[in-house]
């Protein structure tokens, strides 16, 4: 069955349909992907970035019921689903994958309010190992506020990733082009690739030690 990655936000606004897009693109170099689109809304959603899903390589599927969506991340057709939910706490998204999700990535900028509001979104799930705050929208002229923000989350015991978005004009270059970051070229391009190369990577390790308990036991 293939894995699931929620991405989550309280507000929008605060690159959770960016990071949902660009990672699921970047799965799919190595991966059968499913993009899944919770949001009822059309514009900036990530059905209307990824227009034409055979310049991803993924496959993308609308869906905004919460108990169809909970259907639709069973198949076995796909290596790996990711979930792009309605911006907003208590979504019915985010608790309908509660039990089905093996990971929910939050983003939020590196300011307090917007990280509380990501620590409310992260209620819902059951689990709260399998919540990540990810920092997203870095200045990339104030990099001590992420490192202060992610020392903060740390001491407070609440999971993060070690790697942060920082914020590009590649980004919404990338969104008129109806593209990934890793498909365009020009300033900054290649960093604001780099930046999502990394968060791909640590959920990657994060899915494979999920399994490493399943496989000792089955073993």
């Amino acid at each position: 069955m293939a894995r699931v990655v929620v991405v989550c936000s309280a507000k929008g606004g605060v690159g959770k349909t960016t990071t949902a897009v660009n990672v699921a693109a970047l799965f799919a170099e190595t991966l059968r992907v499913l993009l899944i689109d919770s949001d009822p809304q059309d514009a900036g959603s990530a059905s209307w970035w990824v227009a034409n899903p055979s310049l991803w390589a993924v496959t993308l599927v609308k869906e905004t019921d919460p108990a169809r969506l909970v259907e639709v991340c069973g198949t076995r057709q796909h290596d790996l689903i990711v979930v792009d939910t309605p911006p907003r706490a208590n979504s019915p998204a985010v608790e309908a994958l509660a039990n089905v999700a093996d990971l929910f990535v939050c983003t939020a900028p590196p300011e307090g309010a917007e990280i509380v509001a990501a620590l409310q979104t992260m209620q819902a799930v059951v689990d709260r190992r399998k919540a990540y705050v990810l920092l997203t929208m870095v200045d990339v002229r104030s990099m001590n506020e992420a490192t202060e923000a992610l020392a903060a989350l740390e001491a407070a015991g609440v999971p993060c990733f070690r790697s942060v978005v920082r914020l590009y004009k590649a980004h919404r270059r990338a969104r008129s082009q109806f593209l990934p970051v890793s498909h365009i070229v020009g300033e900054m391009a290649s960093e604001s690739a780099i930046d999502y190369r990394q968060v791909t990577s640590e959920i990657a390790r994060m899915l494979t030690a999920q399994l490493q308990p399943v496989a000792a036991a089955s073993g």
